[in-house]
């Protein structure tokens, strides 16, 4: 986080901001954060709290998990990552079990959910039948469902 700091870009932890008045942005701590955080992790109902319903909200969660929770809150697009899509063959089939999404786009209900494989590496600093990629999202809000 010190070098994010030094680069001007704040991480958000069970932290929200509302950049120039247009949309929401929530960023949630790790989930580790629920056991290994004397101060726990918010839920997301909790994070969304008092925030202008007329803005769209965009929900970053490290690890993609709570998405029924995260769509009854109002969340409209929530991204995550974590999962690598399981880094090497055959892990992939695990993750695929672990996670609603382990990687790719899902809707529930009225929300977005994408989940990138991310481009590095966790453990071993190697990648097997697995994609790198960084995820460029173009979002347009509007009306309509």
């Amino acid at each position: 986080m010190t070098r994010m700091a030094a680069l001007g870009i704040p991480v958000l932890r069970d932290e929200r901001v509302t950049p120039d008045g247009v949309l929401h942005v929530v960023g949630r701590k790790d989930k580790t954060a629920e056991s290994m955080d004397p101060d726990g992790r918010q839920p997301v109902a909790e994070l969304l709290e008092g925030l202008d319903p007329a803005l769209p909200v965009v929900l970053m969660d490290h690890q993609p998990y709570g998405y029924a929770a995260a769509a009854e809150a109002g969340v409209d697009i929530i991204v995550s990552g974590h999962t690598h899509r399981g880094q090497f063959a055959p892990n992939h089939w695990v993750t695929r079990r672990l996670f609603e999404l382990d990687w790719g786009y899902l809707r529930k209900g009225k929300m977005h959910a994408i989940v990138s494989s991310g481009f590095g590496t966790w453990g071993p600093p190697v990648r097997l039948a697995s994609r790198s990629e960084i995820v460029h999202l173009s979002v347009t809000f509007g009306g309509g469902a």
